[in-house]
């Protein structure tokens, strides 16, 4: 017998991520029949740097069109 809690979490489970991603059964048999591993979490630093900017300008453009529509829907 253990000096644990019932609710206490064992170290082992602790020490797990808990970030995995889902993916159903048969994604994971098309990624096999096409020689994956596995399945990787999508990163964004994972894009090679020229690819990242692209991405960041294109998305503070589109926050900075919302702001600006937000403000002219106000003022007029």
């Amino acid at each position: 017998m253990t000096n644990r809690r019932e609710t206490q979490q064992a170290e082992e489970d602790i020490n797990q991520p808990h970030h995995q991603i889902y993916v159903s059964k048969e994604i994971e048999m098309l990624g096999r029949s096409i020689g994956e591993k596995e399945m990787q979490p999508f990163s964004i630093s994972s894009f090679p740097k020229p690819i990242r900017w692209i991405g960041y300008i294109i998305a503070a453009f589109l926050v900075l069109v919302c702001v600006a529509l937000a403000v002219l829907n106000i003022i007029f």
